[in-house]
């Protein structure tokens, strides 16, 4: 991974945080300044609410995730609920468990409390929301979703990230882009994603997962 995000703390000063750019790009890193501190800093901040999103489908219980992972499946080399169970259920959990208070709007869902009493987390105890007993999960294409698709992760994305150029927390749209490609190994961020899909297109997709019964659990809670 290339990204490191040098945040500024209430007391810290310019210099500490060039003194650590400068030392990220002397160790052939992509450094980008986080100006205010906040709750997964840049890059796991944007990618926050995607994770929300799958909690909430989690909840609701369709679509299956195979069926959400299927039509992600041609956009990307590993699909989100595969992602969630390869990195570990925990770590998911907990990382919408710290967003919560911060982030009024995060929480962990009781599908997720339920898989993290049971100590089903994925790969590492070999069953999570897929069988990892014989070997990474078969994803079967032709059960894709026609509930959701690529653009409404995008959609997500970028909602968040203008969130955060509007805080302050970053400096530019264009040092937005650098962090989340530079994290994830995509080539494009939220903001160049915007320019290709469309803003019009994006807020469709939002206004869509505003009226799906998932993300409307996740306001009634807040």
């Amino acid at each position: 991974m290339k990204l490191v995000e040098i945040t500024k703390g209430a007391k810290t000063s310019d210099e500490s945080v060039q003194i650590g750019y400068e030392l990220a790009k002397k160790l052939k890193k992509v450094p980008v300044i986080v100006h205010k501190d906040s709750p997964g800093f840049i890059f796991n901040r944007i990618n926050e609410p995607a994770t929300l999103l799958l909690s909430l489908i989690l909840q609701d219980g369709h679509p299956t995730p195979e069926e959400f992972d299927a039509a992600m499946k041609p956009a990307m080399p590993m699909t989100p609920f595969e992602l969630m169970d390869y990195v570990g259920i925990d770590i998911a959990y907990h990382s919408l468990d710290y967003s919560r208070s911060p982030l009024s709007r995060i929480q962990t869902s009781a599908a997720m409390d339920a898989m993290m009493k049971a100590g089903t987390l994925g790969k590492k105890t070999g069953k999570g929301i897929y069988d990892w007993s014989a070997g990474r999960p078969t994803i079967d294409l032709a059960k894709a979703t026609k509930e959701y698709e690529i653009n409404h992760l995008i959609a997500l994305q970028v909602n968040e990230a203008t969130k955060v150029l509007d805080e302050g927390i970053a400096e530019s749209a264009a040092e937005i882009d650098l962090a989340v490609g530079n994290g994830g190994g995509s080539p494009f961020g939220p903001f160049a994603l915007a320019q290709i899909v469309g803003y019009d297109v994006l807020v469709e997709k939002l206004e869509e997962l505003y009226k799906n019964s998932s993300w409307k659990f996740s306001n009634q809670q807040n």
